[in-house]
């Protein structure tokens, strides 16, 4: 098996994750934020404005699953590069060390986007309902995500950069 076929294999567990992730965002959304936004907001707030939200990052985690599945072999072919063919028998320990940072970097930036979706979407609706807003705390989650989604980026865009620097460190020879 190549390392490109155990990225494709990877990439579709992650699928299925963000899937029973979303799922599970999802029925929580149903069973109980659903019930405590409409109690709190009585009866100035819809169904469809509860849903945009709550919903909608359980709706992306979804939608990001099967956008996930649906490109696994283009985005494989991206995260490893083609000069990594090497049979996972024999594994190469580099080409899997920076595709392992690539993953971890989709993950993190998949996660951090959902996360953010929620934050600025209550943000958004506490400031039309005029409720208090704690600005500090917003500012601060909002800032641990930006600074997740962007550590997703630069790990998936540089992880053959970053698995180098790490051998650097370990003092491995290239």
């Amino acid at each position: 098996m190549k390392i490109r076929e155990l990225a494709f294999l990877v990439i579709r567990v992650l699928a299925v994750y963000f899937f029973a992730l979303g799922l599970n965002h999802l029925v929580a959304y149903l069973d109980y934020s659903l019930p405590a936004y409409l109690q709190v907001l009585g009866d100035d707030a819809s169904y469809g404005e509860v849903f945009l939200l709550v919903g909608i990052p359980s709706i992306l985690l979804l939608l990001i699953s099967v956008a996930l599945w649906l490109s696994a072999g283009k985005l494989s072919r991206f995260l490893v590069s083609s000069n990594s063919e090497e049979e996972a028998s024999s594994p190469s320990f580099r080409g899997i060390e920076a595709f392992v940072l690539a993953v971890v970097g989709l993950v993190l930036a998949i996660l951090s986007f959902s996360s953010l979706a929620r934050i600025l979407l209550n943000y958004a609706n506490m400031e039309g309902q005029r409720l208090y807003i704690d600005h500090r705390s917003f500012y601060i989650a909002l800032a641990e995500q930006v600074i997740r989604l962007l550590l997703g980026i630069v790990l998936i865009l540089k992880a053959q950069g970053f698995a180098k620097l790490l051998r650097k460190i370990r003092g491995d020879r290239e």
